[in-house]
């Protein structure tokens, strides 16, 4: 399922950058209507054919369609892909995707499982069967905390970077959990690789959900909708350095109740957003103090 949200994404990114080139030539246009109308036929064929109704009134997107295009059953976490791919509709398919994903079948203390634990061949140590993919729960994460489901991410946050801590701070590319009542670590999975690209790469997009930015470089606009520490059971706050931003570095700090400092960016050419943030342009002279 997640690759009919990638595809669709795909699809309407490419007819908006399309239609922002086109100017006067109709070619573009034309060729940008093309891309629209293949994502709407996109978009209506996977609700057509990938919802499944939960036993308990909830529905869910399926794994996938089989080649007779029948969905194949049971939870998995690849349905996390499709928060932020605007394939989903509206704010209750959100909300179905996000309450699948918080359930017991396939939350763990440390991340989403591959497959839901419900399941007759659930397995926390099968590769695609149960286990716990770094890469997989980062973009659900990260699909949470830009659709609004602050205290969802926030949880699962707190959770993975636990999970970091007990492999040195590196990630591997995937891991077995157990709920924490039997097992009070996520186990090693022998053969995965460590590091890996995806697992490195998710540590960028776990920042990117802390920090829930909303940037625009040509227009010099940066939005910050910080998640607090404590809503991820840090008992301090947490510090992002080297953000690029067009030719500048920012380093971003967030306080314990949530509230803000910028360095490297100047107020006056940058229109900086969030509650209770300080700029400063990187000598330590304050540019501007506001209230939430």
């Amino acid at each position: 399922c997640e690759v009919q949200g990638y595809a669709y994404q795909a699809a309407t990114g490419y007819a908006e950058l399309l239609t922002a080139l086109a100017g006067g030539q109709a070619a573009e246009r034309e060729e940008a209507a093309r891309w629209r109308e293949r994502a709407r036929r996109l978009r209506a064929a996977f609700h057509r054919l990938f919802w499944i109704d939960g036993e308990d009134g909830r529905r869910y997107p399926a794994i996938a369609v089989d080649g007779s295009g029948a969905p194949v059953t049971g939870p998995a976490s690849n349905m996390g892909h499709l928060l932020n791919s605007g394939i989903l509709q509206n704010d209750k398919e959100h909300r179905w995707v996000a309450e699948t994903l918080m359930s017991d079948e396939l939350r763990t203390p440390w991340g989403i499982r591959t497959r839901s634990a419900h399941l007759a061949g659930f397995n926390p140590f099968s590769y695609h069967g149960g286990s716990v993919w770094a890469h997989d729960s980062a973009i659900a994460v990260h699909g949470l905390a830009t659709t609004g489901f602050v205290e969802e991410a926030a949880t699962l946050l707190g959770g993975m970077l636990d999970a970091a801590a007990h492999f040195d701070y590196r990630l591997p590319e995937l891991y077995a959990a157990y709920p924490s009542s039997r097992f009070g670590q996520p186990a090693p999975y022998p053969p995965s690789c460590r590091p890996q690209a995806w697992a490195a790469a998710s540590a960028a997009l776990l920042c990117s959900a802390m920090l829930r930015p909303d940037v625009d470089v040509p227009g010099r606009r940066l939005a910050l909708r910080p998640i607090a520490p404590s809503l991820m059971g840090l008992n301090s706050p947490y510090s992002v350095r080297g953000l690029r931003l067009g030719e500048r570095s920012v380093d971003v700090r967030v306080d314990s109740d949530g509230s803000t400092d910028v360095v490297g960016v100047d107020d006056e050419e940058w229109r900086i957003e969030a509650s209770g943030i300080r700029v400063t342009d990187g000598s330590g002279r304050p540019d501007a103090q506001r209230s939430p």
